[in-house]
């Protein structure tokens, strides 16, 4: 997940804080509550690092700083400041889930787990007397990316390298979102 870096005016005694978080409409609820202000977004900025951004708006306003990320700042260089912010945060976006999270909800619904789907491809290449490099090299994969789907995790494969795996063991891959009581 991306961060943003937020500005927040409290609107009791007029201070911004400058911070970066993933939700930021989260984050300025949990400071409204630790620090018992009335703390709104004014500015959110979506930068490749966000911590370094971060760092060097705190450092520009460092003359104007009350204490931690609270700052006083004049209307001037508060007015040049949020020009380079959106007035509203976006939605945080969510991570796709992963290949171990996709296979584990699908063991939770009964269906095929890492366990399964190594007996399966044992049994198979048994029966069919082949190689792990010679599955891998007929499935348009390599055989160390097989290899590392096959151990627990399934790190290192791709959505495509899966699919190619499930077809070969004749398994239905299929994705879907888990429901939200999972």
């Amino acid at each position: 997940m991306t961060q943003q870096v937020y500005i927040l005016e409290d609107k009791k005694s007029g201070l911004l804080k400058v911070g970066i978080s993933v939700d930021v409409l989260v984050r300025v609820g949990q400071i409204n509550k630790a620090f018992g202000c009335n703390a709104e977004v004014i500015g959110v900025l979506d930068v490749a690092n966000a911590a370094k951004t971060e760092r060097f708006i705190h450092g520009m306003l460092g003359d104007c700083r009350v204490v931690g990320e609270w700052f006083e700042v004049d209307d001037s260089r508060r007015g040049y400041l949020l020009t380079y912010f959106d007035a509203k945060p976006a939605p945080p976006k969510k991570k796709s889930p992963g290949r171990k999270e996709c296979l584990e909800s699908q063991t939770a619904r009964g269906r095929s787990s890492f366990d399964e789907i190594r007996a399966k491809l044992r049994q198979k290449m048994a029966a069919e007397g082949l190689t792990q490099e010679q599955v891998a090299d007929s499935i348009g994969i390599a055989p160390p990316n097989l290899s590392r789907m096959l151990k627990e995790g399934g790190s290192g494969a791709t959505p495509r390298n899966w699919q190619a795996l499930y077809d070969f063991l004749g398994f239905q891959l299929t994705l879907q979102p888990k429901a939200d009581n999972e």
